[in-house]
């Protein structure tokens, strides 16, 4: 929202100069140039890559990421990882110490059918 109100700020400023109109209701020939037309510009226009602004753009162009490809072992590291979780969180007998077991607030996640251990074990 600041950055669209300073660009309608920057572009009122710049058609009223370059159509020589009064700005603030004084002559064009009284209105010296103000805080946004000169110190605010330079410092937005260093902002700016050559992409964005050519004559005046300061700022190295960015590269776009590379996209992510997962390869098999990242899918086993992923399930492995997934089964130590499940295990650390789940209600069974082989973990008495789960989260779940000593928790009462998660006391609705005991026994839900979403037990997920057992079957990444077989795996």
């Amino acid at each position: 929202m600041a950055a669209f109100l300073l660009r309608a700020v920057m572009l009122l400023a710049a058609s009223a100069s370059a159509l020589n109109l009064p700005m603030a209701g004084r002559p064009a020939s009284a209105a010296p140039p103000s805080f946004v037309q000169t110190e605010m510009r330079g410092a937005a226009m260093k902002l700016h890559t050559r992409d964005q602004s050519p004559r005046e753009g300061q700022q190295p162009a960015q590269t776009p990421v590379k996209a992510w490809e997962p390869q098999r072992e990242d899918y086993l590291q992923f399930l492995v990882d997934s089964r130590h979780v499940f295990a650390a969180s789940e209600v069974a007998l082989p973990y008495p110490t789960a989260i779940i077991a000593r928790t009462e607030r998660l006391a609705p996640f005991r026994d839900s059918g979403l037990e997920r251990a057992a079957s990444l074990s077989e795996v």
